[in-house]
């Protein structure tokens, strides 16, 4: 079940993003939308701290496909928030609380949650921007299908 866990965590990081912006450099820019060195450094330490093997850490090819990787899902993300706002999806704070309930329920308690997440490297802010780019990304999908239904 952890396994699971696991895995669903580590493939929220390498899809989605919502973190900060900052005074970093832009390392892409798409319709106006900038995508920040910090942005994709964030992403890049926590899966180097998640890879335990070294497997992806001792390859330097490795390490930049995986930029690479993460700055397409970064654009892929920032179009859709930039979708969302002008069609007025939403995500709630309540909406994003109940996803991290969900996650935090497949431990034995609160403390053992977090301590998962320290251990791994993960903010719990960070995992609430990717959970509410998860739900974000939802909605759209959702909005879209019924659209063409």
């Amino acid at each position: 079940m952890k396994r699971s866990v696991i895995c669903i965590i580590m493939l929220l990081i390498f899809v989605f993003v919502f973190l900060f912006t900052g005074c970093s450099k832009t390392v892409a820019k798409v319709d106006g939308i900038k995508i920040k060195q910090k942005e994709v450094d964030a992403y890049m330490n926590s899966i180097k701290s998640q890879d335990t093997s070294g497997e992806i850490t001792s390859d330097e090819e490795k390490l930049n496909a995986l930029e690479v990787d993460i700055i397409d899902s970064l654009i892929i993300i920032k179009l859709l928030e930039k979708y969302a706002e002008e069609n007025n999806i939403t995500v709630t704070d309540e909406e994003v609380n109940e996803q991290v309930k969900l996650l935090m329920d497949t431990y034995p308690s609160e403390k053992d949650f977090e301590k998962y997440l320290k251990e791994k490297g993960i903010d719990k802010r960070f995992l609430e921007g990717v959970l509410r780019s998860q739900l974000l990304s939802s909605k759209i999908i959702t909005k879209a299908l019924q659209m063409l239904l």
